[in-house]
C-alpha cells in the first residue's frame, strides 16, 4: 500500500483519531489514501475539485450530485462518529480541506436524479429519473469499468412530469 508510510506517521495520533472516527488509522481507509495524495501528488490534489471514493465517483457520474453516504464517510477517518459531520480535528490531523469532500447524507436518503448522460447510455425513458442506489461492495471493487460493462440494475422511482 502506497499510503502505508503515511498511516505509520498519523498512527501517533490514533487516541484522537479512534476517539472521533471510532478506529485506528488504516491503509484501506480513504482519509490516509488522501493524505498520500496531498503529500506526494500535491498538484493534482490542488487542481481536484473534490475527492472522490469509488462509490461516490459513480453516484457522481449518475447524477452530479457530489454526495457522500455516511456509511461510507464513517471509513475515511475524518468523519466524526458521534455527530455524523466532517470533523475539523481529524480534517486537520490528515491535512484536508473540507470543501475537497463530498456532502454527507444518510443512508437510504434520496442521493439525486439520474442525468441525462446516464439515461441516455442506459436508454432509460425520461420518466424514471430518480435513484435510490445502494451500491454493493464487490460492484464497487470493479470501479470504473464496471459502469461501461455491466448493464445496470437501477431501483428507480417513476416521476410523473407535468
Amino acid at each position: 500500500k502506497r499510503n502505508i508510510e503515511v498511516c505509520t506517521r498519523l498512527s501517533a495520533m490514533n487516541g484522537q483519531i479512534i476517539r472521533k472516527s471510532g478506529t485506528m488509522v488504516n491503509p484501506v481507509f480513504s482519509g490516509s489514501k488522501m493524505a498520500w495524495l496531498k503529500e506526494t501528488q500535491p498538484e493534482i490534489y490542488k487542481k481536484a475539485d473534490r475527492i472522490f471514493v469509488v462509490a461516490d465517483y459513480l453516484l457522481y457520474h449518475m447524477t452530479g450530485q457530489r454526495k457522500l453516504d455516511r456509511t461510507y464517510a464513517s471509513r475515511s477517518h475524518l468523519m466524526n462518529l458521534r455527530t455524523g459531520r466532517w470533523d475539523s480535528v481529524l480534517l486537520d490531523i490528515f491535512g484536508i480541506e473540507k470543501n475537497k469532500l463530498c456532502d454527507l447524507i444518510d443512508p437510504g436518503e434520496l442521493h439525486g436524479y439520474t442525468n441525462e448522460k446516464l439515461r441516455q447510455v442506459q436508454d432509460l425513458r425520461r420518466e424514471f429519473q430518480s435513484i435510490r442506489l445502494v451500491v454493493i461492495s464487490s460492484a464497487v471493487r470493479l470501479g470504473w469499468k464496471f459502469m461501461k460493462k455491466v448493464t445496470w440494475r437501477l431501483q428507480v422511482e417513476r416521476a410523473h412530469l407535468s
